[in-house]
């Protein structure tokens, strides 16, 4: 499968083309493109990176989420939507909250708090 994902927060903007294995739910390939800081990059993510990259959303079948609230959203193309909001937390305010439409397998989006840092991901395209 593929997807488009775009991460931005604490000194980042990068959009990453992502393939991965739904079956086992790990990533083949990521590829980056965006900017860290001051610094640009366009190339593939090391198979050692890509285990430490935030959450892109292939594990929230593994975390334990609580369920929230439903919103309505309106896409790009103008047509409204439900989505279910999960949320997770560890106690000591690290947090990550998942936006969740029933019909796609992945989190439309991802924010990730910690004390020192907050990151919001996009799922910006996938393809079975």
């Amino acid at each position: 499968m593929y997807m488009t994902i775009s991460t931005v927060g604490n000194g980042m903007d990068i959009p990453y083309d992502v393939w991965w294995n739904p079956a086992t739910y790990q990533i083949d390939r990521m590829h980056a493109k965006g900017r860290i800081g001051d610094n640009y990059q366009d190339q593939d993510t090391s198979p050692l990176q890509i285990n430490t990259l935030p959450d892109t959303g292939l594990l929230y079948p593994f975390v334990a989420l609580s369920y929230v609230d439903n919103v309505t959203v309106r896409d790009n193309a103008g047509h409204i939507g439900q989505l279910e909001v999960f949320t997770s937390s560890n106690g000591i305010g690290d947090s990550l909250i998942y936006w969740v439409h029933p019909g796609m397998p992945l989190p439309v989006k991802i924010q990730i708090k910690e004390r020192n840092y907050a990151i919001t991901m996009m799922l910006l395209n996938y393809r079975r």
